[in-house]
């Protein structure tokens, strides 16, 4: 009787058991891989997205630093160079009616710009 359970029991693992195993074990692999494998692209895929985000705020950071500056140092050079006066040395309603020219000098503001005497 025992002889006869242990061939029953060969008998349906080798006929039914490997077999099994033997289809089924590298289709759930296969399938296991692809999943990691679309796991690691999509991973891959965000942390692409987040350093091209990263990367453009930085450049808009460092494009608005750089008007920033640019108009800063505009404004300082402009104010020391060319103020624009009246003979009375003040600024205001004077200086427009005389067209923007420094009142001790008489240059306007492109010729105090450009050099020209």
């Amino acid at each position: 009787m025992v002889v006869l359970l242990v061939v029953v029991l060969l008998v349906v693992v080798v006929g039914v058991v490997v077999p099994v195993v033997a289809v089924v074990l590298p289709v759930v692999l296969v399938d296991v891989l692809l999943v990691l494998g679309l796991l690691v692209v999509l991973v891959l895929l965000v942390l692409a997205v987040l350093v091209a985000v990263l990367v453009a705020v930085l450049v808009l950071v460092v494009l608005v630093l750089l008007v920033v500056v640019a108009v800063l140092v505009s404004v300082f050079v402009l104010g020391l160079v060319v103020p624009v006066v009246t003979r009375e040395g003040g600024r205001g309603e004077r200086a427009a009616e005389e067209g923007g020219r420094d009142g001790r000098t008489g240059k306007g503001l492109a010729q105090i710009i450009h050099g020209v005497p």
